[in-house]
């Protein structure tokens, strides 16, 4: 598998979209550690850590900023740097951000994508176009045993509707443009909720509980026995990676929708995921975990992606469990702490295990 990847990314031009956040600095030092040329796109003010910082230097990818909706713009950058691949990870990420700034979560989200998506109608190099989602694309309220690729679209929240809205809008310029030009490959990846190091968003579980712990604080749980479909964040970024093999070496699978989530097996409640990062995290009982069983809005208490589809056809499998995905990231934040300077370093030591994993 690790030739596999070598063999295709090697030298390939790729543009990352929103390559300074969380999956996106992961992706960037996959793609360096497999040897290929790098342009990311994102925000300046989205440099929130030294990790991001660290990663754009020592990868030396060439950065530029802008807002992901400045069509002149991005469009003029993908005519210099003509890339054989796009990474689109540009988003407001949050769901409790996105109820703060509706506007903001909907102009990123789904103007973003349709400012992307307009600049490549009309793009005549090869290109393949990975379209990172996530499972709130579904309509949740369905209280559905699992969610296949086929089922409703739709969102109660201004994230969630973003992301349905990114999708439909994938669609349909798939099917009335992409679909009738062989140069543009592309196919969208709904992935579940991520884990692993680098993360330092706010109101996401694993950053907020390392800020408490850090500071001793009590951790509020909001809604503590919600199901969500944890996933490590590189056996996200290796179906990111195998998708974009697939679709340019098949056209057949260009225009497809892929779930990334665990085996049911793995699934885990918040507070269980919560109780067993403490375990590797730290040995200090001074943090008391509080259940407020009030969450703050409107979501779904049990979510599970069914992810048959990218398993057959894609050959995609993750490589951690749910256990060990928790202590990898609880070793990544100890690590972090200890010597941010070396972060990068410890990162790509730990990419090149994985994948020869």
């Amino acid at each position: 598998m690790d030739k596999q990847l070598s063999d295709f990314y090697n030298g390939k031009r790729v543009l990352i979209t929103g390559n300074t956040g969380f999956k996106g600095s992961w992706l960037s030092l996959v793609l360096f550690h497999f040897g290929a040329k790098i342009v990311g796109y994102s925000q300046k003010e989205n440099i929130h850590n030294t990790f991001s910082k660290d990663t754009i230097e020592h990868t030396g990818l060439i950065q530029e900023y802008g807002e992901i909706t400045n069509k002149f713009l991005l469009e003029k950058i993908i005519e210099e740097y003509q890339p054989e691949v796009i990474f689109h990870l540009a988003a407001q990420p949050l769901v409790s951000k996105s109820y703060k700034i509706p506007f903001e979560t909907m102009n990123t989200n789904a103007f973003g994508t349709l400012t992307l998506l307009e600049i490549l109608r009309s793009y005549d190099k090869n290109c393949s176009l990975i379209f990172v989602t996530s499972d709130n694309c579904y309509d949740l309220r369905e209280k559905k045993e699992e969610y296949t690729e086929e089922d409703l679209l739709g969102g109660y929240d201004p994230y969630s509707l973003s992301k349905a809205f990114q999708e439909q809008l994938f669609k349909l310029y798939y099917e009335n443009y992409f679909r009738k030009k062989d140069n543009i490959r592309c196919c969208s990846l709904r992935s579940g909720n991520l884990i692993g190091g680098g993360d330092f968003a706010i109101s996401r579980i694993i950053p907020d509980l390392v800020s408490d712990l850090n500071h001793n604080k009590d951790i509020i749980l909001r809604n503590p026995n919600a199901v969500r479909p944890w996933m490590f964040v590189l056996d996200t970024i290796h179906a990111y990676l195998l998708a974009s093999i697939t679709i340019s070496n098949s056209k057949e699978f260009s225009g497809q929708s892929f779930n990334i989530g665990p085996q049911k097996k793995d699934l885990k409640t918040v507070n269980e995921l919560v109780n067993l990062f403490i375990k590797y995290y730290t040995s200090s009982e001074q943090s008391k975990i509080i259940h407020q069983n009030q969450p703050q809005f409107e979501e779904s208490n049990y979510i599970f992606l069914s992810t048959k589809k990218i398993r057959e056809i894609l050959k995609w499998q993750e490589k951690y469990t749910i256990t060990e995905s928790v202590e990898e990231t609880a070793k990544w934040y100890t690590e972090y702490y200890k010597d941010k300077k070396h972060i990068v370093n410890y990162t790509l030591t730990f990419i090149e295990t994985y994948f020869k994993k």
